[in-house]
């Protein structure tokens, strides 16, 4: 079998980098540059890191833009913002992703950071920009929005689902804006009237119990950020500072800047004790140590322990086109998702034996398999040499399929078992009732889970089998199998879940029609088959490949 390659859409059914350079012993409290002057416009606002120690900021070069800044300060263009926007402030949620408050559009925008997508996540035409963003523990959006001709201001809660409701009206000058690290308080300050409030956040989605945190008697206010223990940094336009502030209003510390005017800040570096502000005199980005941590460095890192304790578990098994026979590796970009995922394999010829491909019993991350031992064909078993057909290996449908989840997800954590044999039928080697070689590749899909479950758990890691991803039929595309192959598929994928222990288990179910139809005459029973057995089947779905193109799915 030579089927031609494939590229399945196989859409998702369901669902620190360290900061080089910085010295222990560097003093805190001590503002320094980070980038070069004169990259930012006089618009530079919005900073905030990613998990990986990114700075993302806006205004690169020209309006409508935001520039991705390194750890060592190197800056460059990120991202153009669509016609007519503008960014401001920037927040990222625990998934990875990033929200935009687009100013000039009444618009907060989302952006997938692997793939540059930005969509318009909710519109507002009553809003008079929005201008900052805070974000609670939930993922819900809060906005600061001034109206900066009349020196008055709004706020808007923006939920999970896009949402915008208003939760207050009459106020000054909205601005810098922060949820306390119990989300139990949000902080908003009004730049022109110098005053710091405190609203208690409720259950229902509302705010309610206002109170005067703290009322200055000169200069303005900007961006507004807390750290772990609650306390309020607050950039001073106008006087050159970040203000240090408690929770009760107790002016702890003044940082002196490079310049007069500075508009945001943010947390980050290894530890979260670096603060980045950006400041109009520099058009640039200073930054300077801290004591304590930034609340969203903490989430980060909450974020990332939770998902390292479970991580979501997808089997690939089947015939040739799950094996990736005829995918050249060196039509596969490379991607940011492929040092993200563990991935483990066994591939070869039927029966399952020791001259397969494996990941040698252990996790990689995510990659091209090299090609199969010479031997393979010369077994006298073999039915064909399946592994690939180029020296350089090949891959089959985990590649495109993780990269679908990550480009979406970013900071959701996968992993993949693969356990695909070429030229094999349900009943010749995927029978889970088979103790002999009928069953052999059945009983290496399961063995292989085990063992993968085992090395993971010795990494603190817990699977959780999500899908099971199913590219088969050809081989059984004959006038005795045809007939009996969604009874046989049916048993095969409830078998599945009951040797994994995961009765939750989905199953995505396809076969290459590009290859079949039209050229093996049972093709459309079998297509039709895996039809029936999906729709029998709450937590099962098939997958039309007729529209794929090339590579993988």
């Amino acid at each position: 079998m030579n089927p031609r390659r494939l590229f399945l859409r196989f859409l998702p059914v369901f669902f620190a980098t360290s900061f080089s350079g910085i010295a222990q012993e560097a003093p805190l409290f001590v503002s320094t540059p980070l980038t070069e002057p004169g990259e930012f416009t006089k618009g530079v606002e919005g900073p905030a890191c990613d998990r990986e120690g990114n700075l993302y900021v806006v205004n690169f070069g020209e309006e409508g833009t935001i520039g991705l800044v390194k750890p060592d300060g190197t800056a460059s263009l990120f991202v153009k913002l669509p016609e007519g926007s503008t960014g401001n402030g920037i927040r990222f949620d625990r998934a990875g992703l990033m929200y935009v408050a687009d100013y000039t559009g009444h618009n907060v925008l989302k952006i997938v950071p692997t793939t540059k997508k930005v969509t318009v996540f909710a519109h507002e035409p009553a809003m008079n920009q929005p201008n900052d963003l805070a974000i609670g523990p939930d993922g819900t959006l809060y906005a600061s929005d001034p109206n900066w001709k009349e020196g008055t201001g709004q706020l808007w809660r923006i939920g999970t689902d896009g949402k915008v409701t208003k939760l207050a009206e009459g106020m000054g000058t909205t601005n810098g804006i922060e949820v306390s690290p119990d989300g139990k308080t949000l902080y908003v300050n009004e730049s022109v009237q110098r005053r710091v409030w405190g609203f208690n956040l409720n259950e229902n989605g509302t705010i309610s119990d206002k109170w005067l945190v703290k009322e200055f008697p000169d200069f303005g206010f900007d961006g507004m950020r807390c750290d772990v223990d609650g306390n309020l940094y607050i950039t001073r336009h106008g006087k050159g500072t970040v203000v240090k502030l408690s929770p009760k209003g107790e002016i702890l510390r003044e940082i002196e800047l490079m310049g007069k005017n500075p508009t945001n800040l943010c947390f980050g570096g290894p530890d979260g004790r670096t603060v980045y502000v950006t400041e109009v005199d520099y058009t640039g980005v200073a930054s300077f140590r801290v004591d304590r941590p930034g609340l969203s460095w903490q989430r980060w890192q909450k974020a990332e322990t939770k998902a390292a304790r479970e991580v979501d578990l997808f089997l690939v098994a089947g015939q040739s086109n799950a094996v990736g026979f005829d995918a050249k590796p060196t039509e596969l970009p490379a991607s940011n998702a492929d040092e993200k995922v563990m991935f483990w394999w066994r591939t070869g010829d039927p029966p399952p034996d020791e001259f397969d491909t494996t990941s040698g019993g252990r996790w990689t991350t995510l990659r091209p398999q090299p090609v199969g031992s010479p031997k393979e064909p010369k077994n006298p078993k073999a039915r064909q040499y399946g592994n690939f057909s180029q020296p350089e290996g090949g891959f089959g449908p985990e590649m495109g399929f993780a990269r679908t989840l990550f480009a979406t997800q970013p900071s959701r954590q996968i992993a993949i078992v693969k356990a695909a044999f070429s030229g094999t039928g349900i009943a010749r080697d995927w029978d889970p009732e088979s103790k002999g070689e009928n069953g052999s590749c059945y009983r290496a899909l399961i063995d292989e889970v085990r063992r993968a479950r085992e090395a993971a758990a010795k990494q603190g890691v817990t699977l959780r089998p999500r899908a099971l991803i199913w590219v088969q039929g050809e081989s059984d595309a004959n006038a005795n199998d045809a007939p009996k192959y969604a009874a046989r598929l049916t048993k095969m994928i409830a078998s599945v879940r009951r040797d994994i222990n995961a009765p939750q288990l989905k199953a995505l179910v396809a076969v290459n029609t590009q290859f079949g139809l039209g050229k093996i005459p049972q093709m459309p029973e079998i297509v039709a088959a895996q039809k029936e057995a999906a729709s029998r089947d709450p937590l099962a779905v098939y997958v039309d490949t007729s529209a794929g193109t090339v590579v993988n799915f």
